[in-house]
């Protein structure tokens, strides 16, 4: 039936948290689609999301349309044509962003979240002409599972209570209980004959709790980092992603703690162009309109990737000519959507990402590569340039956070490019630290920062995370503290060098974690734990920032007082033109070497010209 059907599916927004406050007697408020924006601020409105590949139907969205009734007079509405044409799936997924979620329970799998203490879901609904629809629970767990109750729709509106515990499955090989805990999403799905048209309405649907169901406790939020990379004049941030829209908690600690967000893989060309028949920017606005609601930057990541590469297009028989022009497209309508929906909001665009190959060192074969030959990286540049003559552009790549070989042909290429005119403006140092016994230390990566500064580009450490599990024994007290350190060092880093302009993680809280996923085992990469408390990482980090340079002392020689005045002025005086030995307490003096490089071990002019930038720091007016 499947060869000959469209789906109309409605998905529940994944990552999800319910405080006592949304509660209204025994009723979950889901969405009762009164928000006149697409995504709202309590991300109360949903979003549409339109396949439909290989044939001639059509789909048509209307959001948030008037339709009279009681409790709301707005409902969600779509019509599909189902075409003629060969098989393919046409889904037009209503993405619910709700008011608030269920908090994502224990134990984590593939950001599935737990449904067990809710008992039923509520809606309106009806369908022209009268059909019959599915309800579906999704799992993606061990495979794809599905739960699921049919309906019968007429043209008039009738209300449903469909109780989890009743739905049923023809093919899934777990309870309804294990995929209740594992849930993906929540969807319509109607199955229209070819060549007719079918329309949905769904409205006030609400999700209701088990008898004595108790929300959790919101967690205590930790604050500070961002402030404290201001006063050092640091950009801090933090990488986000639709999932996390749900989340409270999540954005809250993002919000109070960066000035601006990486995008996750919501800006992906696989994502955005999943059909060559339509562009679908619903999942990257919902964070990209957080940003922009909150005040907050955004580096758009990533434009042009190798693993981004939408199916129809690595597998479709393209000219290089016609693969250039797709390539062009997507990057200037991207731009252009985020130019005009956030205006000022996405200030740096991760141009292109990963384009050399980790073994030799040249540039990867990837599928651009071996259509358009080394000048599509140039050319992605200009194209990006073309439509955003303000933002900053820049280049990606992992294991370039040192010297060594990979981060000497990136070196290379950007010498290269900067040579021939093309528009770079930054390079982004990905610093995933797989392994703490090989990481490269602050002096390495500060001799890395500085000689890509002095080719005239913007550096920015990036998508920070240090394994913390690579010996597969767990998480102990000892490899925390290691952790902490490499943070420490890479915080350093950054301020030691005037080129470093950013600070960013890949996320903020063990919670979420990519790492879980690629080494298929638990780990704790990042500064927060899974509920959202600070771990020595965070400590580190922000006993860095906090700490002023060139504080050596305070009154009479006492300790450092939180000025760089006078005091710290006779200090620094006393080891003027002394060498530093290790452990030697005057290696505190030794601020930097020459060209504002790392400290050389004496105490000279580079030190007096970094001590004399902080002068009169932390005073008073």
């Amino acid at each position: 039936m499947r060869q000959t059907s469209y789906v109309i599916a409605c998905k529940v927004l994944s990552v999800l948290s319910f405080y006592s406050s949304f509660l209204s007697a025994q009723t979950l408020l889901v969405d009762d689609f009164q928000d006149g924006d697409l995504v709202s601020e309590n991300y109360c409105a949903w979003r549409p999301y339109a396949w439909a590949a290989n044939n001639d139907g059509e789909v048509l969205i209307f959001e948030n349309v008037s339709a009279g009734g009681s409790p709301t007079n707005y409902v969600a509405h779509a019509r599909i044509r189902a075409g003629t044409g060969n098989w393919a799936t046409a889904e037009v997924a209503l993405l619910f962003s709700w008011v608030g979620g269920l908090r994502q329970h224990k134990p984590y799998v593939d950001y599935g979240y737990d449904l067990r203490e809710f008992e039923a879901i509520r809606f309106r609904a009806k369908a022209s002409p009268s059909s019959s629809c599915r309800f579906e629970q999704r799992a993606g767990i061990p495979d794809y599972q599905h739960y699921f109750s049919t309906l019968a729709l007429t043209n008039d509106w009738s209300e449903f209570a469909i109780p989890f515990s009743e739905l049923h499955s023809d093919q899934s090989v777990v309870s309804i209980e294990e995929s209740l805990q594992h849930t993906d999403e929540l969807a319509f799905v109607m199955y229209p004959e070819m060549g007719t048209t079918v329309e949905l309405w769904i409205g006030d649907v609400e999700i209701i709790p088990r008898a004595g169901y108790v929300p959790p406790t919101p967690p205590e939020i930790p604050s500070g980092l961002k402030e404290a990379g201001e006063s050092k004049g640091l950009n801090i941030g933090f990488a986000m992603d639709h999932f996390h829209m749900g989340d409270n908690d999540f954005k809250n600690v993002i919000d109070k703690n960066s000035q601006f967000i990486i995008t996750g893989w919501g800006i992906a060309m696989s994502v955005i162009r999943e059909s060559p028949h339509y562009w679908d920017f619903a999942i990257s606005d919902s964070f990209v309109k957080w940003a922009y609601d909150h005040g907050k930057k955004v580096k758009g990541h990533t434009l042009v990737w190798h693993h981004s590469i939408p199916e129809w297009l690595s597998n479709g028989d393209y000219t290089s000519t016609e693969v250039d022009s797709i390539m062009k497209e997507f990057i200037q309508q991207t731009i252009l959507h985020n130019k005009t929906e956030y205006p000022n909001t996405i200030t740096h665009w991760c141009v292109l990402n990963e384009g050399i190959d980790d073994s030799t060192g040249t540039y990867r074969e990837s599928f651009w590569y071996n259509k358009l030959g080394k000048e599509y990286i140039e050319n992605a540049f200009r194209y990006a340039r073309e439509v955003d003559p303000n933002a900053k552009l820049y280049y990606s790549d992992y294991s370039i956070d040192s010297v060594n070989a990979k981060s000497n042909a990136v070196y290379d290429m950007m010498q290269s490019l900067l040579g021939n005119g093309v528009p770079v403006d930054g390079i982004a140092l990905q610093m995933h630290i797989w392994n703490a016994a090989e990481f490269p230390g602050k002096q390495s990566i500060l001799e890395n920062i500085n000689r890509f500064g002095q080719l005239g580009l913007e550096v920015y450490v990036t998508v920070t995370d240090v394994v913390l599990n690579d010996d597969l024994q767990g998480r102990t007290q000892e490899k925390l503290d290691r952790q902490s350190e490499i943070y420490r060092e890479i915080v350093e880093a950054c301020l030691e060098s005037p080129y470093c302009q950013d600070f960013a993680c890949w996320g903020i809280t063990d919670k979420y974690s990519w790492i879980i996923d690629a080494r298929d085992h638990d780990d704790w990469p990042l500064i927060l734990d899974e509920e959202y408390q600070p771990k020595p990482a965070w400590h580190s980090i922000l006993a860095t920032l906090t700490t002023l340079i060139g504080d050596f002392c305070g009154p009479s020689f006492g300790p450092p007082d939180g000025y760089v005045d006078v005091w710290d002025l006779m200090q620094f005086s006393d080891h003027w033109h002394t060498r530093t030995g290790e452990g030697n307490w005057n290696a505190v003096f030794d601020l930097a070497g020459p060209s504002f490089g790392g400290p050389d071990g004496y105490i000279d002019v580079w030190d007096l010209m970094v001590f004399a930038d902080h002068w009169h720091e932390g005073e008073p007016p």
